[in-house]
């Protein structure tokens, strides 16, 4: 018996601050000195480059920056295809194991004039072609706007999308809108958007586009062991979920009233937790948000412990950070 690898999208290849906007499958035809190669795999579409990932996991992946592509040609009907003009790209070398993708050594930059053509195997390819050339003239024009406008791209691309609501139990109840809340899942040099969802017995988490081996994160509410309001950029819009196994969800919300109503769902289901209300008796919130600000006040106590050899000098130290807001999740407040 044979196993075939499949080859899970890594967005550590994208740039630093790009969003991940679509994807289609596609067959490309780069051509360079008059020698044209095809390659069938996936089209990735952000706002800093296109990304062509080989079906074939032993070939490189194929960025085109926006930043350096001189012309992206309009959609030929016939053959459901359109050319992009470069004058360089970049080869990314990765190691496919069962569950996840490895970048093992530094990019490579080929500078040269090419031409590549996409030729769309599945979906309409005049839409895409009308993505790419909006990101591309998005990306020329600077830095003014430029945030706001891919964002309203994305809002555009992702309008049909909501939260799939058989991943909630027979008896959930689901406390927010049916399509569930656009938010951003923060990890260590990465952003994951996805809906989220809050019933009367979990929390879930289902990424969009989604690249791991689980279709949705689930947190059962009586594994919250603190919920810690947290600064994310420059606004007071996220919430850090520790769980009583050690785990962290990082969510960054696009509003903070949509931050503020998530919050105000949690404490309610606590509170109905201690009314003995029997639908969530057997669920419950470990500590509140007021809980957890009366932790972290009580430096005085922890230093005493760490000045006895009672804690290590990690964990004074993990604690005093987290006192101050900052999480090991967000390096930008670390």
């Amino acid at each position: 018996m044979s196993f075939r690898v499949e080859r899970r999208f890594n967005l550590l290849i994208m740039e630093e601050g790009e969003v991940y906007i679509a994807d289609v499958s596609a067959t490309m035809a780069l051509t360079r000195r008059g020698h044209v190669a095809e390659s069938k795999g996936r089209l990735r579409i952000g706002s800093k480059s296109l990304i062509f990932q080989p079906d074939d996991v032993g070939a490189s992946i194929i960025k085109f920056p926006y930043r350096y592509v001189q012309s992206i040609g309009d959609c030929v009907s016939p053959t459901g295809c359109f050319t992009v003009e470069c004058e360089q790209f970049v080869q990314v070398a990765t190691k496919t194991s069962v569950t996840e993708t490895r970048i093992v050594t530094p990019f490579s930059i080929l500078k040269s004039k090419f031409k590549v053509s996409f030729y769309l195997h599945y979906g309409n390819a005049g839409e895409y072609q009308q993505i790419a050339h909006r990101l591309w003239k998005i990306g020329s024009r600077g830095f003014g706007g430029v945030h706001e406008e891919v964002r309203q791209v994305l809002s555009e691309v992702t309008a049909d999308v909501q939260f799939d609501a058989s991943r909630l139990g027979h008896r959930e109840t689901a406390l927010l809108p049916k399509g569930g809340l656009w938010v951003r899942q923060v990890e260590p040099l990465l952003e994951v958007r996805g809906l989220l969802q809050l019933s009367s017995e979990a929390i879930y988490f289902q990424p969009h586009p989604n690249f791991s081996s689980e279709p949705v994160k689930q947190v059962p509410l009586n594994d919250v062991l603190h919920v810690f309001r947290r600064v994310y950029g420059v606004q007071a819009n996220a919430l850090e979920i520790i769980t009583v196994h050690g785990g962290c969800l990082y969510l960054c919300f696009e509003a903070q009233s949509e931050c503020q109503q998530v919050a105000k769902l949690l404490e309610e289901q606590r509170r109905l937790m201690l009314a003995g209300t029997p639908s969530v008796a057997q669920f419950s919130l470990r500590a509140n948000f007021d809980d957890a600000e009366d932790v972290l006040r009580d430096v005085r106590r922890m230093t005493a412990l760490w000045q006895s050899g009672c804690l290590s000098n990690f964990h004074y130290l993990d604690f005093l950070n987290c006192a101050a807001g900052r999480s090991t999740n967000d390096f930008s407040q670390y």
